[in-house]
């Protein structure tokens, strides 16, 4: 039978020579501590998390962060938000505040991208106390598309090194 797949295969127009592949994001099982210690998404589910990013759509962050936890409060800054220092100290007060009102272990969570903003040393000053979390994400390809596209990848590379290899003889 057709699959969807093959529907928007059609409907690009593939040439012979081009092929689809189809592949999604990926939550990673485990967060990364800014201290370099990891979290299971496992253990997550006995925590409460206050979740702070500033990405284009954050809701299917928010429900992968959801689904895995106990209680969960956010605070979204704008794409590409610019981390201020006043921010660090507003996201401080909050968490702290957030980690009074239950008796189980409270966690920041953010984005890798994010995380990249916050490594200012003014900011860390303000955040280095805090069980600040990254979840990373991967991309993963359809199990259909996955082994046709290693092997296209491998056949280009063997293909790539034979031709330079007989250009140095």
């Amino acid at each position: 039978g057709k699959t969807a797949q093959d529907d928007v295969g059609a409907r690009v127009k593939l040439t012979s020579t081009q092929s689809l592949h189809f592949s999604y994001i990926h939550y990673r099982e485990e967060l990364l501590g800014m201290d370099g210690s990891s979290l299971q998404i496992e253990s997550m589910k006995s925590k409460s998390v206050f979740l702070f990013c500033g990405i284009a759509n954050p809701s299917p962050l928010k429900q992968f962060v959801e689904e895995n936890c106990d209680q969960l409060k956010t605070k979204f800054f704008p794409d590409h938000h610019d981390f201020s220092v006043a921010d660090a100290i507003q996201l401080k007060s909050e968490f702290l505040k957030f980690a009074k009102t239950a008796d189980q272990a409270h966690i920041l969570v953010t984005t890798r991208k994010d995380q990249m903003r916050l490594m200012n040393k003014e900011i860390q000053y303000h955040l280095k106390e805090l069980p600040l979390y990254v979840v990373d994400i991967e991309v993963q390809f359809l199990p259909t598309t996955k082994s046709k596209f290693d092997e296209l990848v491998l056949n280009f590379v063997s293909k790539t090194s034979e031709n330079r290899d007989s250009k140095h003889l």
